[in-house]
């Protein structure tokens, strides 16, 4: 089984798919906690047998898989053989990888595994109100199903086939929207009822979207809007839901839709300046995208406005 993995990165993307064995593993990396990287990596392997993962370096951190179809495997921790299930599609396990953890791969597999550094579980548990320190609770995994975390991890697989051009506010978002439902799940961190809806006031609406329309790309974060608004990342994003309807990272994508449609209107920009214009990776990014939500492909829709009187 030879040596531990590199120590100078977590368990996800690369290093991950080097312990299972596998070419590679499509990641997302979420950029809402500084210093502490939230991730999500998809591993997949349609054969069975494929055999005893490498060990990795033991890490302040926990692993959550999510299965996305029926597996069945082995389990070492710290060197003792964990008592496993075979699980369904949709089943749950928590890992704590602060131990050597080793895993006999004995089926084929399709999972989402997520990255959740201790200091982001301390960060989300500050955010909320309480104190750091809680870890996550690994015997409440293996046999359940989560509805709400099965749905977040869904959501991201379209971004995962090509994460070059994933929508960073968007992965933000999930992200942090996991994490703190793992906290609370998982780690017992106290939910207490709001008897206010949180709403932003109308100068915190007008600066952040100010400073989201004027950074089409989505490079700012959660944390920074938050912020701009003086509000911890969990109050900001109910209270921007509450205050304009949808989360700040759908009111950015309407804007660069929206000034896409009007550079398309004009005849003086290529396609592929319109998609640099307008904050997508590439051209075939911007196709897709405004394809999903306008209905047609920008050309079309182009061509359409020409027509018209």
């Amino acid at each position: 089984m030879g040596g531990g993995l590199k120590a100078e990165l977590g368990s996800y993307g690369d290093r991950i798919a080097e312990a299972f064995h596998l070419d590679a593993a499509p990641t997302l990396r979420a950029r809402t906690l500084h210093g502490a990287p939230i991730a999500v990596t998809e591993l997949r392997c349609d054969r069975d047998g494929l055999g005893v993962t490498s060990p990795l370096v033991p890490e302040e951190a926990f692993v959550v898989a999510l299965q996305l179809q029926p597996y069945h495997g082995r389990l070492w921790v710290a060197g003792r053989r964990i008592s496993t299930e075979p699980m369904q599609a949709g089943a749950i396990g928590v890992h704590d990888i602060s131990q050597s953890t080793i895993a006999d791969l004995q089926t084929s597999f399709h999972c989402l595994q997520f990255y959740l550094p201790q200091t982001a579980l301390d960060k989300v548990a500050r955010d909320a109100g309480h104190r750091a320190g809680g870890g996550l609770n690994s015997s409440r995994s293996g046999g359940i199903t989560d509805p709400v975390l099965h749905t977040l991890g869904l959501s991201l697989l379209p971004s995962l086939e090509e994460p070059a051009t994933a929508d960073p506010l968007f992965v933000d978002h999930v992200s942090w929207a996991l994490t703190a439902h793992v906290c609370r799940f998982y780690g017992g961190l106290p939910v207490h009822p709001n008897r206010r809806t949180p709403c932003l006031a109308p100068w915190q609406e007008k600066l952040v979207k100010e400073v989201m329309a004027a950074r089409l790309d989505g490079a700012l974060t959660l944390t920074e809007l938050a912020a701009l608004c003086q509000l911890s990342v969990s109050h900001f994003t109910r209270a921007f839901g509450n205050t304009v309807g949808t989360p700040p990272y759908r009111w950015l994508l309407d804007r660069r839709l929206e000034r896409a449609m009007a550079l398309l209107s004009g005849a003086g920009l290529s396609l592929i300046e319109i998609s640099l214009a307008c904050g997508f990776a590439n051209q075939s990014h911007f196709t897709r995208t405004f394809t999903r939500y306008i209905g047609v492909s920008p050309g079309e829709w182009r061509r359409q406005q020409a027509r018209k009187p």
